[in-house]
């Protein structure tokens, strides 16, 4: 496996995720290629007007609870995929999303999460 790819991947996801807690929705949209497309349990968010609206609508329910209880369950990367699991307290007790980044930007994303809401 080419461990340049594995860098990029890595350094691309690191970025979407200190952007989502922090909250930087521009910072979040920089990472997303014009055509991503995002799987969730609603169906596909596909397009960067769709899913700079979806993704604003999470951001706006982060709060600093959510960020002091959020922890990574397992990460994993192989070539242009990474796959992570997370949780945040009660609310957030297990969530699991993957990744496909080519060419630094996101492509693909699937979204699932367990919770009491």
């Amino acid at each position: 496996m080419d461990r340049n790819i594995e860098s990029e991947t890595e350094a691309v996801f690191q970025n979407h995720l200190k952007s989502i807690l922090a909250k930087d929705l521009d910072g979040v949209m920089e990472g997303f290629a014009e055509d991503a497309v995002v799987f969730a349990p609603d169906g596909p968010i596909r397009g960067l007007e769709a899913i700079r609206s979806d993704t604003a609508a999470f951001i706006g329910q982060i709060t600093p609870e959510f960020v002091q209880n959020f922890e990574i369950g397992r990460q994993d990367i192989h070539g242009d995929v990474v796959y992570f699991t997370w949780s945040s307290g009660d609310d957030s007790p297990l969530a699991g999303e993957t990744f496909v980044i080519r060419g630094s930007k996101i492509v693909v994303q699937t979204f699932v999460a367990v919770g009491r809401g």
